[in-house]
This record gives C-alpha cells, sequence and structure tokens, in this order.
C-alpha cells in the first residue's frame, strides 16, 4: 500500500509536553470504529485490503489542541500495535485496548502561541 503523507494527531497540553521534552514515545488512541477506519487496512467485512494489516504514514504531527495557531510537532513515523494498557484517564486497573502509534525522531517543531 501506498504511504500517506502524516498521521495528525491531537493531544491535550499534558501529553503534548512530554512528547516535546523526549519523555513520551508513543500516542495511544482507543480501538473503536473510527480509529479502525483511520489506522488500519480492514475492509467492513474483516479481511485486509493490501499485504499489511496497519497503513504506513511518512511522518506523525502531533498537534496541542484544535487551535489554528496551536503549537505542532512533526515525528517519524514508526508503526502501529495493539496494547492493553491502564491509562489514568479511566481510573486504575481499567484495561483498554489501544492503538499505539509510535514515533521516531523529531523531524519539525512550531511553538506558535
Amino acid at each position: 500500500m501506498k504511504k500517506s503523507e502524516t498521521l495528525l494527531l491531537h493531544l491535550n497540553k499534558k501529553y503534548f509536553d512530554q512528547f516535546l521534552i523526549g519523555e513520551k514515545k508513543e500516542e495511544y488512541r482507543e480501538v473503536k470504529q473510527y480509529w479502525i477506519k483511520r489506522l488500519t487496512n480492514q475492509n467492513d467485512d474483516g479481511s485486509v485490503n493490501g499485504n499489511s494489516l496497519y497503513k504506513e504514514f511518512k511522518f506523525v504531527k502531533l498537534k496541542n489542541g484544535y487551535s489554528k495557531n496551536s503549537r505542532c510537532l512533526i515525528f517519524k513515523f514508526k508503526g502501529i500495535e495493539i496494547k492493553e494498557i491502564e491509562h489514568e484517564h479511566f481510573g486504575p486497573g481499567c484495561k483498554l485496548s489501544v492503538f499505539a502509534i509510535k514515533t521516531g525522531a523529531l523531524v519539525g517543531i512550531s511553538l506558535n502561541r
């Protein structure tokens, strides 16, 4: 399958700042129909369109919020996998299946305020 150029993900400030200082290397999105359509090559019948289940991107653009002038970080895309995680947003002991979107080297930054 042909690689798409950039996957855009909006983050809240806490997680954006973790990427900015190099503390965080992957971003999570819950396994739901919306993200299955955006991140996989899966057809409605469950079959895979192409050689790979997951879509390929060249870059991951992380945007701090939704404002037109929000700060952005651009990383090389390093792949996607499904993980089971506990996340503070859902409370302790609550496991969640997520797409783990892996980032590589930082290639661009815009710190407009």
